[in-house]
């Protein structure tokens, strides 16, 4: 963000924090920040989605009974009541009333829509393919200009698979659009390739037998990568001698596990290393593995790097009724393996892992892993190594902030959800002080979200309880970074009640726009306050939340004092948390609840961790109790400490594990004689070389278009023939 920008007071200053609201009557937009608090409607009637811009100037929202609207964020909610009251009637999209899918492009240039066939205007011709009326291949995968709505192209995609939506994805800088077709990916060139008809003609087709989805960075931060030397002679001979390095462009591919085979995981790079069954060098990394259906790859901010989360419905051990979850991490280095997974917990359920979003920091990523209460935990981007512990809670979503300082593990879904609220530069929880005199509380809780997300300058998050997910007491909550809870919002949730919201989200803006603020300062204790008196959690909890509490706290959001105690004193600016009834006796710091099953969950959860930061020191001990088994409810750490020193003593443990290393180093020993023996001998190794050189010769006469897979890859392993030919030195 340059001093201009910061000094540019045509930009609105609610700009930052806008919410955009769709009910069952309306779109509005409204803003939390600024002089005047407003909102505005944007179009009427009832809608099924929305897509924003890129840049947040604009969303295109969908209505049965009207098409794709296109709504404009751009201008300010302080306008006067004529413009203001615009309200957007027309269709942006012609004929989309059916879509069901609909995105932009990294830039905005291009909208992709998909709608199902529509019987009343499509046939089927004999061999079951979906005809228009003019007879020709219904196109219900279209492209169309982003600034204009015009229909540019169209091609046919009868089914639709949610995880293979989008079928066509466009690098970060739309140089390239990939196209997924069966067995294969059509690469189309050109940023405005799909504004003339007649050029439209895909310039490479990469062939994998059976892909069923395959992902592109959409955003990259150091995206331009220079070929190296062994770069194919296709790529190199469109490059002159004084040309800059060709920008390349990783992807990756996934092909399920079928018929016993197991799935296959790659990491390509357009256009020299697309693997050797497209004429080409192999792929950067690749992975195969069993109990893999589904597949969901997660880019680095930079675009070097994914994380991928492989998935089964059905758990073949048993072990989980939903099913069984892996995670691993493929780099353009060509490390491809499974993310190590810290903590003493035995399960390896992944319940959620996310990027740090900002790629001008060190690459890291956080995860949620185990049965509950589940482990959080911060990995290094690069390796995957732990980095930090978050300790174990009910937690199951991980939300980052824009800019990567604050990250909110929260327990939505089935779970409670509560809410905690980390300081990633400092890794610690960031604390609340509604009162100056007390102690500081942490987290909060959002009960029945559905929606969730934060503002672009990362100053606040929000929560919305939206239908068909929930029918009963639909509303928006909006917190601070810390947790705390906001009143006084612009708009009322009453009128939303109890089933006529259906989304609410913060429209985005890039977040290099605003920035990276640290935690404000806490509030100072007033003047003759006595210090040695302070109330703990429960007592906060206990203490009713009442108008006399809070008018002695600060109107402004950040819990400092107010010393207006009148009655004109503003209503205060946060919501105090309701906490559960803790009986007297209990209320003792450090007694926590006394009934026997509070005890026993303890005593079963004795062995969870807090908050630990990893190192060299203990990074082994902490994977090392990944597979130590869960002590029996009733016995104490040292009992089993103990138990496992008397096993490790055992005589007859440590002979039979002498026996077994000295099997295994026979056995060993055994395996390098032989391959020793059957070692071929220098003069055949070069009868055979020359042989399959003589072959490659033959094999470049041909037509390249003519040959088979075989025959291609032969063609693309002379450098390693050569290699192996001078190594020999004969």
């Amino acid at each position: 963000m340059t001093d201009d920008d910061k000094n540019n007071k045509s930009v609105p200053a609610a700009l930052p924090a806008q919410i955009f609201f769709r009910s069952k009557t309306n779109v509005e937009l409204c803003a939390m920040e600024g002089d005047d608090k407003k909102c505005r409607v944007l179009a009427s009637g009832y809608s099924t989605f929305h897509v924003f811009h890129p840049d947040g100037s604009d969303v295109l929202v969908q209505f049965p009974s009207k098409g794709i609207l296109k709504c404009d964020l751009s201008l300010s909610l302080s306008l006067g009541e004529n413009e203001n009251n615009k309200v957007t009637t027309e269709a942006f999209l012609s004929n989309s009333s059916r879509i069901g899918y609909c995105m932009y492009s990294p830039k905005g240039t291009y909208i992709l829509t998909w709608e199902r066939a529509n019987s009343s205007n499509t046939t089927k011709d004999k061999d079951g393919n979906v005809m228009d009326a003019n007879g020709e291949l219904f196109q219900n995968l279209k492209i169309w200009n982003g600034s204009t709505g015009q229909y540019l192209h169209g091609f046919p995609l009868k089914n639709l698979r949610r995880e293979q939506w989008p079928p066509i994805q466009w690098t970060h800088d739309e140089a390239y659009a990939f196209h997924l077709v069966t067995n294969h990916v059509h690469v189309y060139k050109g940023q405005n390739v799909f504004m003339f008809k007649e050029s439209i003609r895909y310039e490479r087709k990469i062939s994998c037998e059976g892909i069923n989805s395959f992902s592109v960075p959409k955003k990259v931060v150091a995206a331009k990568v220079p070929l190296d030397t062994n770069a194919n002679a296709n790529a190199n001979a469109n490059a002159n001698a004084g040309d800059q390095p060709i920008a390349t462009y990783l992807f990756t591919t996934f092909v399920p596990e079928t018929k016993g085979k197991p799935a296959k995981l790659a990491l390509l790079r357009y256009p020299d290393a697309l693997g050797s069954s497209s004429g080409s060098k192999p792929p950067l990394a690749s992975k195969s593995f069993y109990q893999a259906e589904e597949c969901k790859a997660m880019w680095s901010p930079r675009g070097d790097a994914a994380l991928v989360l492989t998935s089964t419905s059905v758990d073949s051990s048993g072990a989980s009724y939903y099913g069984s979850s892996n995670l691993y991490l493929i780099t353009a280095q060509g490390d491809a393996g499974p993310v190590p997974m810290p903590g003493n917990n035995t399960d390896e359920t992944i319940h959620d892992v996310a990027w740090m979003p900002d790629g001008n920091k060190a690459p890291s990523f956080a995860m949620l892993s185990g049965r509950m209460p589940a482990l959080g935990s911060l990995h290094h981007g690069g390796s995957g190594q732990p980095l930090f512990l978050f300790g174990n809670a009910h937690r199951n979503t991980i939300i980052w902030s824009p800019h990567g300082r604050f990250l909110n593990l929260a327990g939505f879904g089935n779970l409670a959800g509560g809410m905690d609220f980390w300081d990633r530069n400092k890794f610690k929880k960031i604390p609340i002080f509604y009162d100056p005199a007390d102690k500081p509380t942490f987290g909060n809780t959002a009960q029945c979200a559905v929606g969730y997300g934060w503002s672009p300058n990362s100053r606040y998050f929000m929560v919305s309880t939206t239908s068909p997910r929930m029918n009963v007491d639909n509303n928006v909550k909006v917190f601070k970074y810390n947790g705390m809870q906001l009143a006084n919002l612009p708009w009322e949730n009453d009128k939303y009640a109890p089933d006529k919201l259906l989304a609410a989200e913060f429209v985005p803006t890039p977040h290099s726009f605003f920035p990276d603020r640290p935690q404000t300062p806490p509030p100072r204790r007033p003047k003759g306050q006595d210090t040695t008196k302070t109330t703990t959690n429960e007592e906060h909890n206990h203490t009713p939340n009442n108008n006399t509490n809070n008018n002695n706290i600060a109107t402004n959001g950040v819990g400092g004092a107010n010393t207006n105690n009148n009655n004109d004193a503003k209503p205060p600016s946060f919501v105090k948390p309701p906490g559960r009834y803790v009986p007297p006796a209990a209320r003792r710091a450090g007694t926590g609840g006394t009934t026997l099953a509070e005890r026993m969950r303890k005593e079963r959860e004795g062995s969870t961790m807090g908050p630990t930061r990893v190192n060299n020191n203990n990074r082994q001990a902490m994977l090392s109790t990944h597979n130590k088994k869960r002590l029996p409810v009733g016995m104490s750490v040292e009992a089993a400490a103990a138990a496992e020193n008397n096993m490790a003593r055992s005589k007859n443990a440590l002979r039979r594990e002498r026996q077994r290393l000295a099997k295994q180093k026979a056995e060993a020993d055994a395996d390098a004689k032989k391959k020793e023996e059957s070692r071929p001998e220098p003069e055949k190794v070069l009868k055979k070389l020359r042989k399959a050189l003589k072959q490659i010769e033959a094999l470049k006469e041909k037509d390249f278009e003519t040959l088979n897979d075989d025959q291609k890859e032969k063609l693309a392993s002379e450098d390693m023939l050569f290699k192996e030919l001078k190594a020999l030195k004969l």
